[in-house]
């Protein structure tokens, strides 16, 4: 029996070792420190490995914030949410936030700001950890409470090299527990060892004691042949022979007993077995984890110096670039003066030597000696100066950041409609003033003011051309032809967030708002501001002089703009202008925007009618589409689709696709498409081969795609998310769930149906698409807010925005 308890402690004492079932005081550990931006909305923190913790605080090292909550993503997945108001100022730290009785890795922490930030903040991360699992302080990271830790002390360690250590100190840990589960699995081989030997003890002696002693103890008749039973009839040597028997039973129970504790020891040996192979197997994935963790981090850290290079250098060469235009428009500016000014001269003093005028003309006050200011006088036409800069009144109108603080000239747009002077001798800029195809005067005011922001749009459309406002516009009725031309669209600059379209409303004539909108509040089309093209080449010289321009940000990029049902094509010009411009970091619009404009009806009542359109301008948008991807010189060309605008695209680009070389498109973003689930499913595959990246959102609570879905008889709609069936799921394509996406109440009165493009969560996540070109990343990655979700029906994923 002494045996049996030595096996079963042995037994616990090797459990107790592979679990590590060791009682440890829990500490506080230094996880992270890093400087965020309090401006924005959200901030994460990045952890370079994955810590584990039962609690975590932050603390402030430098700088204050403003927490309205914090979330914390856990390993096993779950999220823990402390949603409270936390202001931390420089030196204070939060009260524990905790996470749960067990730990977990905690993979990532999310911070979200209250509005009013006023700039960056560098923010600790500590985690309540067990001794032996806190490996910042085996690598020689403070530990202790982030209370008491000293941020002079703490500030002057770089954080790449804690963030090294971390993982040096990580992988200690692992081998250790690697060695331990190894040991562990020693000692149960060796216990599973004994037990058998114990075991095949007992059945030796059960088998060889018990048969002899029972048959001693049998009747006379029950006993053997031979066996003799005198000197056993005594009183003595009966109860000598019972008192036998009875020992003899006992011993037999005894050996039962212990067959049955060996057997239960060689169980729970068996079990401790395969506990230790499951805790190394643990141990190994950590540390293949952790090295690949390791790996990551200075793969990101290399690729993060080497952009902040790039772009010092390319910091460096702009300055140098502007500095070199700005020297070099200002001498020509003195040449072209110097130059005026002499052949001015010379033509008065040739045309004095000419004339023979009488006495009388040359009395002070005459005709001869005022200045007239009538429509054949002479004017000086603003040249067009290196870097993008332009002349007005004699000043250098200089452009900053991507965009022009002064008026936004285009050559193509401002070259004037004159009739060239015949006077002999007359400098060649000086022409007669006759009106120019662009009227910049209308722009100054905003301008001047940085209020407003002109955005040429260059656009195509098969739609009639018709007058709105004492300017070219076009109507609802098809004009069987493709009409080229260019739109230029003003864009407030101030006192607007992104996302928001304002044109003039019921109330604004209290204000006395002017026919068409006020620049400074609404986006406008100036009364000369539509410029219409013979031929395609004129479009595109006026593209490639818009780019070299240098008005606008990303100028390798271009991207193709087609509305959907219920659009006029005033307001498809407007929310072309206004996605150009909120797609860009800058006031400035992105890349070059185009605009593809089929006759819409622009009435709720006409669904059929633009259904009808759509269908007819499929070949007239897939001659648009190829033009500006073969012949404008951009090196990244996108797609934005929206509605019923997605039936013409994905058929065009499918039309393409066995054209075209493949991925010769960057990005396709189908917003809410109105078309038919199936047949978006059978046309998909062309929309693979021919862009790099196709981008699908949809919503279950987009009105307009549920009474579509109600008019075709409950068949599903390609951009509707109701369940069932879910969302459109392709091979190859993104698609984003935002049907928990609030855009606010205005967005309901347009049906819910405008979130790409009064969003800015989706305005961020299609510019970061755009911008980021081949380097495609996840959703999820992009922004926090989107979930990955599995569809195991179909054998598919989407993701799915998380408020």
């Amino acid at each position: 029996m002494s045996k049996l308890f030595q096996i079963l402690a042995a037994a616990f004492a090797i459990l107790g070792a592979a679990t590590g079932a060791t009682r440890a005081e829990p500490t506080w550990s230094l996880v992270t420190s890093q400087t965020i931006d309090t401006r924005g909305d959200v901030a994460g923190i990045a952890l370079a490995t994955a810590p584990r913790g039962t609690a975590i605080r932050l603390a402030a090292r430098e700088g204050s914030v403003t927490m309205r909550a914090v979330v914390v993503t856990l390993g096993s997945g779950k999220v823990h949410l402390e949603e409270r108001s936390i202001v931390l100022k420089k030196g204070e730290r939060t009260r524990p936030i905790l996470l749960g009785a067990i730990e977990e890795p905690i993979r990532s922490v999310e911070i979200v700001l209250a509005p009013g930030g006023e700039g960056k903040v560098t923010l600790e991360v500590w985690a309540l950890r067990s001794t032996q699992q806190a490996p910042a302080a085996a690598a020689g990271t403070p530990v202790g409470d982030p209370g008491n830790a000293d941020p002079g002390k703490t500030s002057s360690i770089d954080d790449d090299a804690r963030r090294a250590a971390e993982q040096v100190a990580r992988r200690q840990t692992l081998d250790a527990a690697t060695q331990r589960a190894a040991e562990a699995r020693r000692r149960a081989e060796e216990a599973i060892r004994r037990a058998d030997d114990l075991s095949a003890r007992a059945r030796e002696l059960h088998k060889y004691k018990a048969p002899k002693e029972v048959i001693g103890n049998a009747p006379a008749s029950q006993q053997p042949a031979g066996t003799s039973t005198r000197g056993t009839t005594g009183p003595g040597q009966s109860n000598a022979e019972a008192q036998s028997a009875e020992a003899a039973a006992r011993r037999a129970a005894d050996l039962e007993v212990a067959d049955a504790a060996a057997r239960r020891a060689a169980e729970e040996a068996a079990r401790l077995h395969k506990s230790a192979e499951i805790a190394m197997r643990e141990a190994s994935d950590l540390q293949a984890e952790a090295r690949r963790a390791a790996e990551d981090g200075e793969r990101k850290s290399v690729a993060t110096r080497d952009d902040a290079r790039r772009m010092a250098k390319e910091e460096a060469d702009r300055r140098a670039a502007d500095n070199a235009a700005k020297k070099q428009a200002e001498a020509e500016l003195a040449h072209r003066a110097e130059e005026a000014r002499r052949r001015t001269e010379a033509a008065s003093q040739a045309k004095s030597e000419q004339a023979k005028p009488p006495a009388k003309a040359n009395k002070v006050g005459s005709r001869s000696d005022k200045r007239e200011d009538t429509p054949d006088s002479k004017i000086f036409i603003p040249p067009v100066l290196p870097g993008g800069g332009i002349v007005i009144s004699g000043q250098v109108k200089k452009q900053s950041g991507g965009h022009v603080s002064g008026i936004p000239v285009d050559r193509t747009a401002a070259t004037p409609k004159i009739a060239v002077s015949e006077t002999r001798g007359s400098p060649p800029d000086a022409v007669a003033r006759v009106g120019y195809s662009y009227a910049l005067e209308t722009l100054d005011a905003c301008v001047a003011e940085k209020s407003c922001t002109p955005v040429p749009v260059f656009f195509g459309t098969d739609r009639n051309e018709t007058t709105a406002q004492g300017r070219t516009s076009f109507g609802t009725e098809r004009a069987g032809r493709v009409q080229l031309g260019r739109v230029f669209v003003t864009v407030p600059s101030r006192n607007r967030v992104a996302g928001e379209l304002n044109v003039p409303g019921w109330t604004d004539w209290v204000r006395g708002t002017p026919e068409g909108g006020d620049p400074k509040r609404h986006f406008t089309i100036p009364r000369s501001g539509v410029t219409l093209f013979d031929s395609e080449a004129e479009l595109i010289a006026a593209v490639k002089e818009h780019v070299a321009s240098g008005i606008g940000t990303h100028k390798d990029h271009a991207f193709v703009y087609v509305h959907g049902y219920r659009t006029p094509w005033e307001f498809a010009a407007m929310r072309t202008a206004q996605i150009a411009y909120d797609l860009s970091p800058d006031d400035a619009p992105f890349g070059t925007p185009f605009l593809y404009s089929w006759p819409s009806q622009g009435a709720t009542a006409d669904y059929i009618t633009d259904l009808d359109h759509s269908r007819i301008a499929i070949p007239h948008l897939t001659g648009f589409l190829r033009m500006v991807a073969e012949r404008t010189g951009a090196s990244h060309i996108h797609v934005i689709a929206h509605s019923m605008g997605n039936f013409p695209v994905i058929h065009a680009l499918a039309k393409l696709a066995e054209e075209m070389p493949a991925k010769s498109f960057s990005e396709v973003v189908l917003a809410a498409p109105d078309v038919e689930k199936k047949e978006f499913e059978d046309v998909a595959s062309g929309l693979v081969k021919i862009a790099k990246g196709v981008t699908l959102y949809a919503s279950s609570s987009d009105i307009a795609l549920l009474v579509s879905r109600l008019l075709r008889r409950d068949k599903p709609r390609a951009g509707d998310a109701k369940e069932p069936p879910g969302p459109a799921l392709v091979a190859g394509i993104d698609t984003v769930d935002i049907s928990r996406l609030s855009t606010g109440f205005m967005s309901y009165l347009s049906w819910n149906h405008d979130k790409y493009a009064d969003s800015p969560v989706l305005l961020n996540d299609i510019s970061t698409l755009f911008r980021t070109g081949d380097r495609r990343a996840p959703p999820n990655e992009r922004n926090i807010r989107f979930r990955l979700q599995q569809a195991p029906a179909i054998q598919a994923r989407f993701w799915r925005y998380e408020d």
